[in-house]
């Protein structure tokens, strides 16, 4: 249970690490964060099949999420793949294999990109350097417990 709490832990305070942008390249990030989000807006696809509908919904959320980390490079590279048709490229057979695979390489090289940095962003965070220097987890636990009994006495006399 306190693994899971701890891992829930990191995940928040790794969404919260942001990019920090120019006042120029924040004004860019809106603009480019409202069109993508307008191009695979989940509703704009309830029409379609549920895989289709997925797909948008699955990149409504990750264009949410690096607005929110202000990731100006992964919203621009998700908007160009949007406008090659990238969300429409099951529905239009038009679209070339070659295209197809083209994009998802792009796609998958910017989600590689992110874990990359999410990965090191967690190896150099203060609580991360902590845990891997713990070599009993119940000893761990067992001297936080006294720890805290004792501050808790401490605070009962006061």
């Amino acid at each position: 249970k306190d693994e899971k709490e701890f891992q829930g832990q990191l995940n928040e305070e790794d969404k919260k690490k942001l990019f920090e942008l120019t006042e120029a390249q924040k004004i860019e990030l809106k603009k480019k964060f409202r069109k993508a989000s307008t191009l695979c807006h989940p509703d704009k696809f309830s029409n379609e099949s549920p895989e289709i509908q997925k797909k948008a919904e699955e990149l409504f959320k990750e264009i949410n999420e690096a607005n929110i980390r202000n990731d100006l490079e992964m919203i621009s590279e998700i908007l160009e793949q949007l406008e090659k048709g990238r969300l429409e490229a099951k529905m239009n057979n038009n679209i070339s294999d070659k295209e197809i695979l083209k994009t998802t390489i792009s796609r998958l090289r910017t989600k590689l990109r992110q874990l990359e940095f999410e990965i090191l962003t967690i190896k150099e965070s203060e609580t991360y350097q902590t845990i891997i220097t713990i070599e009993d987890w119940n000893e761990y636990f067992i001297e936080i417990k006294e720890k805290l009994q004792s501050e808790l006495e401490e605070l009962k006399l006061r």
